[in-house]
């Protein structure tokens, strides 16, 4: 079966993995502990066996053994993020045995930065509460100074309470007030309603078919619920007279009466 493999690298891997966990399972089975733990030391390069080895080690607690493993994973994989990442998963259970809190830390912020937000959770029980606000103060620059920051970094903004930040973020990219504004109205009512309307006015520029103007209608339905019917009232004759010149716009502005 493994002479008959044939395709392109991956296809390769995966075909090898398939026929090699058969054979370990054989192995396994007829022929004891010892020899099924060798075959999987002899086949870590494939990921699924260097996997068994990790797990296996793990429950020896020979977590050098672990660590040692998940640094030529790391070697071996590196083109493939999701295995690098599992490897990182395994040395932070191994420096957590090891007790070496460090590297646990260290770690962790490699994987938040990789917008993990349970390693964000992770990391911040890693801090006794006194040492955390400077920590976090760190995390949140990192992100500030990006472009595009990634998802995990709202996340954070939301569970640390940094509202301001957040309504910052919101005025980066408009369209975000739609996600995040159960965080911000009661605190900054203006400002929600102010990055509301901008964000609909700029919508509806952009809107050039019916569906479209659907589109930021419901959109208004949200607006309405959230600022009140008398400013959706306002926003809504103020784009008729805008756009004047669309009349399946203003057709389904109509109807939101």
């Amino acid at each position: 079966m493994l002479k008959a493999v044939k395709g392109d690298k991956w296809d390769t891997r995966y075909e090898t993995t398939r026929i090699k966990l058969l054979q370990w399972q054989l192995i396994d089975r007829f022929d004891g502990e010892i020899p099924s733990f060798e075959f999987i030391l002899n086949h870590t390069e494939l990921s699924a066996f260097r996997e068994k080895a990790i797990v296996y080690y793990l429950n020896k607690k020979e977590y050098n053994e672990v660590l040692k493993l998940c640094v030529e994973g790391q070697l071996i994989d590196q083109e493939h993020s999701g295995l690098v990442t599992k490897w990182k998963q395994y040395q932070i259970e191994a420096y957590e045995g090891l007790g070496d809190m460090d590297k646990q830390r260290e770690l962790a912020l490699e994987l938040m930065y990789g917008n993990d937000y349970e390693y964000f959770i992770k990391l911040k029980s890693m801090y006794e509460p006194d040492e955390w606000p400077l920590v976090r103060e760190g995390i949140v620059t990192v992100f500030e100074k990006q472009t595009y920051p990634p998802s995990i970094y709202a996340k954070i903004l939301i569970e640390e309470m940094l509202t301001e930040k957040l309504l910052a973020y919101c005025k980066r990219e408009r369209y975000y007030i739609e996600q995040f504004y159960p965080y911000l109205k009661s605190e900054f009512p203006n400002e929600v309603d102010d990055l509301y309307r901008q964000f609909i006015e700029s919508e509806a520029v952009k809107a050039s078919d019916r569906k479209k103007y659907r589109k930021v209608c419901k959109i208004i339905k949200t607006y309405n619920n959230v600022c009140g019917a008398d400013r959706a009232k306002v926003l809504i004759e103020h784009l008729k007279q805008i756009h004047i010149n669309r009349p399946a716009f203003i057709d389904e502005l109509t109807k939101l009466k």
